[in-house]
C-alpha cells in the first residue's frame, strides 16, 4: 500500500478518519473543528456518531461538562416524550441558535503553558442583514494534541444587535 501524499506547502491537508487531528498549532485544531462542525451542521449537544467525530477534538474537561447533560437530556426524553429536553437545540459551538453559515479563524494569543485563545469571526448570511459575531475558541494542550476546552460567545461587529447570539461561554450553557 503507497503512503498517502504529501500536501504542497500552503495546502491545508483535512483529516482522513474520524478521529484524525492535526498535530499543528491550536489554529489547526481550531480549523478542523469549525470545518467538521460546518459540515455536520449539529443542533444541540452532539450525540451518536456526530460526538464520535467531534470528540477527538474535544477537551476531557469539555466532554466531562458534556455528559451529565446528556443523560440529563436522555432522562427527560425517556420520562416525559412529549415534551422537548433540553440541550436537543441550538448552536453550541457558535452561540446562535441556527449556527455559522461560515467563519474565520483570527489571531491566536498565548494564555499560558498549554493554553491558547483563538479569535473567530462568524457570519450568518441567511437572514437580512447578514449577522456578524465574534467569539474565542479557548484552546488546551492535551494529549499531545490541541483540543477544544471553551468557547467565548458574543463580540458583535458595528450593527449586529447581540439579541440573537448567546454571551457568555460554552461551559455556562452546561449549568
Amino acid at each position: 500500500m503507497a503512503p498517502p501524499p504529501v500536501p504542497e506547502p500552503g495546502v491545508r491537508a483535512e483529516p482522513e478518519a474520524v478521529g484524525s487531528l492535526p498535530d499543528g498549532s491550536a489554529t489547526d485544531a481550531v480549523r478542523g473543528l469549525y470545518d467538521l462542525h460546518m459540515q455536520l451542521r449539529a443542533s444541540g449537544l452532539p450525540v451518536g456518531e456526530d460526538l464520535a467525530r467531534y470528540r477527538p477534538y474535544l477537551s476531557r474537561h469539555l466532554l466531562a461538562l458534556m455528559a451529565p447533560a446528556a443523560r440529563e437530556r436522555d432522562r427527560m426524553i425517556a420520562e416525559q416524550p412529549g415534551l422537548k429536553p433540553p440541550y436537543l437545540e441550538g448552536d453550541m459551538f457558535t452561540g446562535l441558535d441556527e449556527g455559522a453559515t461560515g467563519y474565520r479563524v483570527g489571531a491566536r494569543t498565548a494564555l499560558g503553558p498549554g493554553r491558547e485563545s483563538v479569535e473567530l469571526e462568524f457570519v450568518y448570511d441567511r437572514s437580512e442583514p447578514p449577522l456578524r459575531w465574534r467569539g474565542r475558541a479557548l484552546m488546551l494542550r492535551e494529549d499531545d494534541r490541541w483540543k477544544l476546552d471553551d468557547v467565548e460567545y458574543g463580540d458583535f461587529d458595528a450593527g449586529t444587535t447581540g439579541e440573537f447570539v448567546r454571551s457568555g461561554r460554552l461551559a455556562d450553557w452546561f449549568e
